[in-house]
């Protein structure tokens, strides 16, 4: 619902084309984010419906991480097309946010400088034929 109220209100800023997220962001880079304490990388199918949004980010801002992804489940109709790549990527009911050793590219919160540092002070940190290795 990109015309709807909800979008109008919460998305600042959103940019689409053909090919991989991480070269999209560079071509796009705004200075301007730097205002912002994250910027969220987003995959067009990304569902967060049942997803507390403002809670994630409070947590994610109370890690002090400079990337962070909401933990996540798959869906699927078999228990096989269910079945996380990376289980630490799974929610934990004790846990209110863990650090972990890497996190996928399929929806990343980053803080702006970060992403300055890896969109434009480093312009060959994007791979031109994967995003794997980001």
């Amino acid at each position: 619902e990109r015309e709807g109220a909800w979008y109008t209100r919460n998305v600042q800023f959103s940019a689409e084309q053909e090919g991989y997220k991480f070269q999209t962001m560079q071509k796009n880079w705004r200075a301007s984010w730097s205002n912002y304490s994250w910027v969220w990388a987003l995959d067009e199918d990304a569902d967060f419906t049942m997803t507390d949004l403002p809670a994630f980010l409070a947590y994610a801002s109370e890690s002090k991480a400079l990337l962070a992804i909401p933990a996540f489940t798959q869906a699927g109709n078999t228990p096989e097309e269910r079945e996380l790549i990376y289980k630490i990527q799974a929610p934990q009911k004790p846990c209110l946010y863990r650090h972990v050793p890497l996190i996928e590219v399929i929806f990343p919160l980053f803080r702006p400088a970060v992403l300055d540092l890896i969109l434009v002070k480093c312009p060959n940190c994007i791979g031109k034929n994967t995003t794997w290795g980001l």
